[in-house]
């Protein structure tokens, strides 16, 4: 066995049971059940068949005994040969161990050199392992040196603390990006040793300390340009000096709305002057890829739970809708007109003007690395496809981009199954010159949260036909015809150095490379076109051969290489390809056209272009709505020349004002809204496109609106009338305004959206059938507590007062809900009910708990109690309204007035006990509908309520044991985007729940009640992150143990269902 293989040696004093069965004909895996984990010899099942049947029987019982009798738990950690062995793998692929633990321990990216070198970030000091590794984590070089597929040597390149959870690598030649957020970094080995000799600053500021969503790693495209990412836990790209960087449009590249947002993609030449942003509002892609024609994919995960995992295409600078383009609000929290059923397509905002279309949407998962795969030694069916890493499902995909329209879907196929075992977390994947496939796997029970439960393991796969050596030859650059092959290889790290040294050549490559964009294959002559149009005296002539290439796709990046030519030549080839016969190659010249939109030429191509869109096209709307972002009016003017002046109203024109931003956008909606033609299912649309255009005559325009098409049909003209009116520019409203609101309302038939206007515009006289709602029909809903909150807020009260001095079943209720509207207004009406003995008891202590979410509420019903002027009975429920309460001191206060029996002593819980005792998927099913509340939070189908996340598929994502330590211990790890805040207003009035939108004027609570709170930052006394969870901890007080593993029996079923062969 080699050494990583032997290292796994099994400590005799903490062996409980074993055995060991040694054969040369015979590598059988038998596991040793220790005291701290099991362990494994044994490369794979191969049995001999010289070996004694009995022998064979006695082993196959003996595994099956210990299976049995649970010494080795199936869902507890395996050797790397035996993660293998439960692989189902694609076309009888072999899969073999590259490297694995004690080598590595926790691989997050990696990346494969020309040599065939592996290189890893090796993590270990991540989030609550801080400090583990004294040293620092390291920056690792894995050679293999005898071809077997099994690394021997290990170099440490840089070891230290500046590059802890370093999150990517990219080698170029003797210099290696290391992306390790809030900085950037490039090491350079200038003595070939393979050891660091210098560090320098690329970026600094960019991205969160130990954050996997910030920046990630860089790739090198075929194009000579760096191509990198960055998710949305960052506040922009800044210079080594502290500058923001600034795109080639002028923009500073922000998180700040001015116009990006969240997450981005990002492309540089080597020297990093030429900087653009080729995408953004995105959540978190892990990492991005290139393939030769120069199209960007990426893959991006949704807020956990809501199964809206996505695959991506780039149109340059586009919007991918992660939060609202406007606002920046969540798409949990902006309910908007048009907004998609689906949770998948409403999370990206796919129904809104200017968001990209996803290419796929993936249902749930955790998408982590990327890799085109362009070799030739894995199956031909999956040349060109992305390699796609999933360590939430525990497999390793291909996606295969389908044209479709002028974009793309794509097919699926399965290239690694790992939920036979389910540690195996794939997290990267790196194509050798060979033409192999390298598979990172992160290694561990649990995924999301921040959480690394295992620091001792980590796995690095290789992917290749059976029996496939692992050779990698050096190549000599400085021979053209070498170096083109190597440009052609599926190797980035080869790509690199061939293009560097052909590129160096300039005329004395042009031959060969010549030869190559002569090349069957169509990747090949794209790559030979990147360079040979750099040429400067003959590039403009190998552009017009790229230009009239059979294959679409080489024609479509002609388009990007006409940046490298000059303005004449330029506008010559792009006036040819606007009217090229395939709609791929007319939507990558729109995208095009932005580089030049300074120069009048491009508003007549744009027109050509926008001529030709079908109505239906998305990406090729899209692609023209990028076009034309910094000079809409010049080019609908065109347009309209060319088309006609009624064209907008015909089915392509309509979709194209619908995306438009022109300063008479908004006129032309209108009109279209009050045309009796236009069909009705586009009318939530249209409406919606009004949020992103303004007009100085906004107002007028909208009443006139309203007016315009008081005869039509009288649903369509309420959902006009009372869509426009929300939507009216509250500085410059008039007596006509006031007459058209009293004409809706009174037409009205929809109580939200009268509702709505009502408070919107605060009509008085119509305060109390809000009230009458709010504890009839709305009672103990959001909607009702949303409607005691306005009325509180206008001192609309006297109906309160008098309710809750009536008391009864309604006083409760009411009392109830006024402690979820949180306001202190509301808190003062129940004040006097707290030690009025004539009021019914269950709303005094409604009264209460709901005084106890102020702070100075709540320190005045602890001096009552400390004075004796509160009974036993109300001072436990004081007690209990405290124990979750920010107030610390108060809590302490109420505790030292309870009784012994009413103080919990903390607790040593037996897990592993517990542990060991079987449940039943029915009963909990029951206990998560029921008696463990799980429901009340937590949403599975069309059971529960949308405030954590979503266990849909929870038994993919963690093991058994991740799952106890989970529902035990809440705090543990924290799923991202559901961590809890509190806020405290300048009143004393705190509200705690899940962030769910932010802007620089508000922020957006979600309390454990569901309720969503909107509050201004200048109004708050205090905002923080908690270190403990929403979801509250005890359930094994509220549980028997038995009933804890019936719920996590049930949880472990709601699983994806595996993919079809």
């Amino acid at each position: 066995m080699k050494r990583n293989l032997a290292a796994q040696r099994c400590i005799s004093k903490n062996i409980e049971i074993g055995v060991a069965l040694s054969d040369s004909h015979c590598n059988i895996m038998i596991g040793l059940a220790t005291a701290k984990t099991t362990r494994y010899f044994g490369r794979r099942a191969m049995v001999n068949s010289s070996l004694p049947r009995i022998a064979l029987l006695l082993v196959t019982c003996w595994s099956a005994w210990l299976c049995e009798s649970k010494l080795v738990r199936a869902d507890g950690p395996r050797t790397a040969e035996q993660t293998v062995a439960s692989f189902k793998v694609l076309d009888k692929l072999e899969v073999q161990v590259f490297a694995s633990e004690p080598m590595i321990a926790n691989p997050t990216n990696i990346t494969v050199d020309d040599l065939g070198r592996v290189w890893v970030c090796d993590v270990v000091n991540y989030r609550k392992n801080q400090g583990k590794r004294v040293a620092g984590d390291r920056i690792l070089i894995l050679e293999d040196k005898d071809g077997d597929g099994l690394a021997d040597i290990s170099t440490v390149f840089y070891q230290g603390h500046d590059v802890n959870s370093a999150m990517g690598i990219c080698v170029l030649g003797n210099k290696v990006i290391v992306s390790c957020s809030p900085n950037i970094f490039m090491f350079t080995d200038e003595d070939g040793d393979g050891r660091a000799d210098k560090k320098s600053l690329l970026f600094t500021n960019t991205g969160v300390l130990q954050h996997d969503h910030s920046a990630h790693a860089f790739v090198f495209g075929p194009d000579g340009c760096l191509y990198w990412n960055i998710g949305n836990e960052h506040h922009g790209v800044f210079k080594p000096d502290g500058k923001a960087v600034v795109d080639i449009f002028g923009r500073t590249v922000q998180k700040n709305g001015n116009p990006y947002r969240q997450g981005m993609a990002f492309r540089q030449d080597l020297s990093g002057k030429e900087f653009e942003v080729l995408a953004h509002n995105i959540r978190n892609s892990y990492e991005l890829t290139v393939d030769a024609f120069g199209r960007v994919w990426f893959t991006d995960n949704d807020d956990d739970g809501n199964r809206g995992t996505r695959f991506c295409y780039t149109l340059n600078g586009g919007n991918y809708g992660y939060t609202d383009e406007v606002s920046g609000k969540s798409w949990r929290t902006n309910s908007r007109m048009g907004m998609s059923l689906e949770i998948p397509e409403r999370h990206w905002h796919q129904n809104d003007p200017g968001s990209i279309p996803n290419v796929l949407n993936n249902g749930s998962g955790s998408p982590a690395g990327v890799e085109v795969y362009e070799a030739d030694l894995l199956p031909n069916r999956i040349r060109g496809g992305v390699v796609h890493c999933d360590p939430g499902h525990n497999v390793v995909r291909v996606y295969l981009p389908v044209k479709q329209d002028s974009g793309y879907t794509a097919e699926t196929i399965e290239l690694i199954d790992g939920r036979n075992d389910p540690w195996f977390r794939p997290v990267d994947s790196s194509t050798a010159p060979d033409g192999s496939l390298l598979i990172a796997d992160w290694y561990d029970p649990g995924l999301g949260g921040h959480r690394q439960a295992d620091i001792d393991r980590g796995r690095i796969y290789r992917i290749a036909p059976r029996g496939s050596k692992y050779h990698c030859s050096k190549v000599d650059y400085e021979n053209p015809d070498s170096a083109c092959l190597a440009l052609c290889s599926g190797n980035s790290s080869a790509r690199f150095s061939a293009w560097s040294a052909l590129a160096a050549k300039g005329v004395g490559a042009e031959k060969a490379l010549l030869k190559l964009s002569h090349n069957a294959d169509a990747r090949a002559r794209a790559r030979a076109y990147w360079l040979l149009t750099l040429l400067p005296e003959s590039g403009a002539s190998h552009l017009k051969q790229a230009a009239k290439d059979p294959d679409e796709r080489v024609r479509a990046a002609a388009t990007r290489m006409t940046t490298n030519l000059d303005i004449v030549t330029a506008q010559s080839l792009l006036d040819e390809l606007v009217d090229d016969p395939s709609t791929l190659v007319q939507r990558a010249a729109a995208i095009a056209l932005r580089r030049y939109y300074q120069h009048s030429f491009s508003c007549e191509l744009w027109a050509r272009l926008a001529e030709q869109f079908d109505g239906t096209d998305r990406w090729y709307l899209e692609a023209l709505g990028l076009s034309a972002e910094m000079q809409w009016d010049r080019c609908l003017d065109k347009w309209l020349n060319r088309v006609g002046s009624e064209a907008w109203r015909t089915p392509a024109g309509r979709k194209l004002i619908w995306r438009s931003r022109g300063t008479r956008t908004l006129e032309m909606l209108t009109a279209l809204l009050a045309d009796p033609a236009t069909p009705s299912e586009e009318l939530p649309m249209l409406l919606r496109a009004i949020d992103f255009n303004e007009a100085k005559n906004r107002n007028t325009l909208l009443l006139d609106l309203i007016e315009n098409s008081r005869d039509l049909p009288p649903q369509r003209w309420e959902l006009i009338a009372s869509e426009a009116l929300k939507r009216l520019s509250p500085e410059t409203l008039g007596p006509r305004f006031h007459q058209v609101l009293s004409q809706v309302l009174e037409n009205i038939t929809h109580d939200d959206t009268r509702n709505f206007l009502v408070m919107q515009y605060q009509v008085e006289s119509r305060y109390i059938d809000l009230y009458t709602q709010s504890l009839g029909k709305f009672a103990d809903t959001g909607k009702g507590v949303e409607l005691l909150r306005f009325l509180v807020q206008q001192s609309f009260t006297e109906p309160l007062e008098s309710q809750l001095s009536s008391g009864g079943i309604s006083g409760t209720q009411l009392a109830r809900m006024l402690a979820l509207t949180m306001e202190p207004k509301a808190l003062k009406l129940l004040e006097p009910l707290v030690n009025d003995s004539n009021v019914d008891p269950d709303l005094r202590r409604e009264a209460i708990r709901s005084i106890a979410t102020s702070k100075s509420g709540a320190e005045q019903l602890v001096k009552l109690a400390e004075k004796d002027q509160l009974d036993q009975s109300m001072r436990r429920t004081l007690h209990f309204a405290l124990k979750t309460s920010p107030w610390t001191e108060l809590s302490q206060r109420v505790v030292l007035l309870q009784s012994e029996g009413d103080q919990t002593e903390s607790e040593q819980l037996p897990i592993a006990e517990w542990m060991r005792l079987p449940g039943a998927p029915d009963r909990g099913k029951q206990l998560f509908l029921g008696k463990a509340n799980c429901a009340s939070c937590h949403k599975f189908g069309n059971e529960g309520n949308e405030i954590g996340p979503s266990l849909a598929e929870i038994g993919n994502k963690l093991s058994r044991t991740g799952m106890y330590e989970s529902i035990l211990f809440p705090s543990a790890a924290i799923s991202h985007n559901y961590e809890s805040y509190i806020a405290v207003t300048d009143g004393g009035l705190a509200i705690t729940g899940i962030l769910i939108s932010e802007s620089e004027e508000t922020i957006t609570l979600k309390t454990d009640k569901a309720l969503v709170r909107e509050l201004r930052r200048d109004e708050l006394e205090e905002f923080e992150k908690l270190d403990v969870s929403l979801m509250p901890s005890g359930l094994h007080r509220l549980i028997s143990p038995l009933e804890l593993a019936d719920l996590v029996a049930y949880l472990s079923t709601l699983k994806a269902k595996p993919a079809e062969d």
